[in-house]
């Protein structure tokens, strides 16, 4: 969510240019963006994405956001006041003829993102379902007095896969003599 949208009126401006370039830069993963008034609206499907860990991904894409805004907002003086929201739920996707998508949720899915988005002040929040799915993977910390969790930091593991694989091969093989 852009709570100050009155920054991006004019498109040439500093704000909308950062902006844009921190979407590009997250649609390269293939997301899908939509813009909704003051929302931007990212999607992430699991057959578009193609990744086994689309909940983390979400949240790495979320923090890219986040990381991108605040670097502007320390460089330029009109800032960009945003929420970040993530929410987990279904949709219904159609892949139509011209390779253009188009996404209907089944439940509360996109509603509740926006409200998370709303509650947000410049950070990740996520909701309660995803972060169930994301214990251990990402520290995140209780908002008080609603059902949000602020994404503090996120943990990294791909870079020690091998080596755990590998321990846990190595393991079998010795337990099973």
């Amino acid at each position: 969510k852009i709570k100050n949208p009155s920054v991006l009126i004019s498109s040439a401006s500093q704000a909308t240019k950062a902006l844009d370039s921190a979407l590009w830069k997250i649609k390269e993963t293939g997301a899908k963006i939509y813009s909704e008034s003051d929302y931007r609206i990212i999607i992430l499907v699991p057959s578009i994405i193609k990744s086994k860990e689309i909940y983390l991904t979400a949240i790495n894409v979320s923090k890219t956001l986040e990381r991108m805004l605040i670097e502007h907002n320390k460089r330029f003086a009109q800032k960009i006041e945003f929420g970040i929201g993530i929410n987990l739920g279904q949709l219904v996707v159609d892949k139509q003829d011209n390779n253009k998508f188009k996404f209907m949720a089944v439940d509360r899915t996109i509603i509740t993102a926006k409200k998370i988005s709303q509650h947000s002040q410049g950070d990740v929040l996520i909701s309660d379902s995803l972060h169930r799915k994301t214990v251990g993977k990402a520290k995140a910390n209780k908002v008080p007095g609603a059902e949000f969790w602020k994404i503090e930091k996120v943990t990294d593991r791909a870079e020690h896969e091998d080596f755990i694989s590998g321990f846990m091969q190595r393991q079998k093989h010795t337990f099973r003599r």
